[in-house]
């Protein structure tokens, strides 16, 4: 999204009580990929918790940072 397309869209979440949180394509991917193939998979499925594969855990560090920017945006709401 541009930055007045995001702009836009806070407007019209915030009026709802929305707090959007954007995210680049770069940050977002590897955030899925180790949840689809890490966390889903152990608490959806329920398979082995010490099995992880390391190209999950590579990306690890991407899920972490992704996390931790909705807490700081909860955090900014509340």
């Amino acid at each position: 999204m541009t930055e007045i397309e995001e702009k836009k869209a806070t407007e019209v979440l915030r009026a709802k009580n929305c707090w959007p949180l954007f995210m680049t394509r770069e940050e977002v991917e590897p955030f899925l990929r180790v949840y689809e193939g890490l966390i889903k998979p152990k608490m959806h499925n329920f398979f082995d918790p010490f099995d992880e594969s390391a190209k999950d855990l590579d990306h690890f560090v991407h899920y972490t940072n992704l996390n931790r920017r909705f807490v700081e945006k909860v955090l900014e709401v509340r």
